[in-house]
């Protein structure tokens, strides 16, 4: 989860030599992590000893796993070729993956046959939706954008908003993007205002390619600002001690 790869791998061989009994869990993770490095071709190794060493029979979460390892890649071309050879009717997780690589490496094409393989199987996914027309933004294709929208709207598909949480002092607080609810929001504007301040101090430059574009620079920034995960990071700043 936190991108140690080589420790994952390093671990993993451990337990291998000790003999430690290795399960289902053990391969997601070990698969995570080479995916991550862009070990392919530990990857695949290793998904091919599950079955043929250790007698444990891959389930769709492995699937998925080997469909990312091929992604994070760019090797976009044998993600779908895997996919089509698994044994097992491919689930959305697979189809997902491919999706979510065709973003990073911005691929239309494949994304739109990625879209179309998960809507066949959940034709509510509004998160494909929305993943394909953030590839069109990358592109800065804005037709194919809104004819995504104009999709979503015509088969009664609806984006659920994301939001993000953090616990202080045993409360849970929930932020939406853009909420400005909270009864300590001028606190969090003023952190949010010092956190970019300090941003750009850095060196940071704001992405804001993914943003409509119909609306100004300015506003692309401050709609960004606004994220959920940013809103609970400044919330968390004003109310938690130091480190």
């Amino acid at each position: 989860m936190n991108g140690a790869s080589v420790a994952c791998l390093e671990l993993f061989h451990s337990m291998l030599e000790h003999g430690v009994e290795l399960n289902e869990v053990t391969f997601i993770s070990v698969l995570r992590g080479c995916a991550v490095a862009g070990m392919v071709d530990w990857g695949v190794e290793i998904f091919e000893s599950m079955r043929w060493v250790h007698r444990i029979e891959p389930t769709l979460e492995h699937y998925g796993c080997m469909v990312d390892l091929y992604g994070w890649a760019g090797q976009l071309e044998e993600a779908v070729d895997f996919i089509r050879s698994m044994p097992i009717e491919p689930h959305v997780g697979a189809w997902g993956a491919l999706l979510n690589a065709c973003r990073l490496h911005r691929n239309k094409a494949l994304g739109e046959l990625a879209l179309s393989k998960i809507v066949e199987i959940e034709s509510g996914n509004d998160g494909a939706y929305v993943t394909l027309s953030n590839i069109y933004a990358e592109n800065k294709n804005w037709g194919k954008v809104s004819s995504v929208r104009k999709l979503m709207k015509s088969r009664g598909v609806k984006k659920e908003p994301g939001f993000s949480v953090i616990e202080v002092g045993g409360e849970v607080h929930e932020f939406f993007v853009g909420d400005k609810g909270h009864p300590d929001y001028s606190e969090i504007e003023s952190m949010l205002a010092e956190i970019l301040r300090r941003l750009r101090l850095a060196g940071y430059v704001s992405k804001t390619e993914q943003v409509m574009f119909d609306v100004e620079e300015e506003e692309k920034e401050s709609s960004l600002r606004m994220h959920s995960e940013k809103l609970a990071i400044a919330f968390g700043l004003i109310k938690l001690e130091e480190g």
